[in-house]
């Protein structure tokens, strides 16, 4: 996958601090952003190989940034992570062409920093092991 950035895109700054710095620790370059247009801005203009998603944010959601990626030319690969996800809606995320992995918070975050870079590496499949976390 090779050496683009990391996109971090939730709207809790807390939140985005903490995954920021986990994946900095893995040595990937990371950037945050509050929410999904944001994010689309940053996707179109700079070289971002994963995408760290969450799915409630204000201005434009995770859902719906993750159709406008759909057939994109610059999409990257993505690992979803929210507070919402049932079995089902996992199931329907972790099966999206490019979903690499679906977190639902609270989450080791030291799992999910291993993820990331495993998939930044270009080892982790989609739905792979370890990539759904309850």
């Amino acid at each position: 996958m090779g050496s683009g950035m990391v996109l971090v895109a939730d709207n809790d700054l807390g939140v985005n601090d903490l995954l920021r710095e986990v994946l900095e620790r893995q040595g990937l370059r990371t950037r945050a952003v509050g929410d999904g247009a944001a994010a689309l801005e940053v996707i179109e203009s700079e070289d971002v190989s994963l995408l760290v998603c969450d799915l409630d944010m204000p201005e434009m959601s995770g859902q719906e940034l993750l159709k406008r990626l759909e057939g994109h030319p610059r999409a990257p690969a993505v690992l979803v992570v929210s507070g919402y996800l049932d079995a089902n809606t996992e199931r329907e995320f972790g099966a999206r062409p490019g979903v690499r992995g679906v977190f639902r918070k609270p989450f080791d975050v030291f799992a999910f920093a291993e993820h990331a870079a495993a998939v930044m590496a270009g080892s982790a499949e989609a739905g792979g092991a370890g990539a759904s976390t309850s």
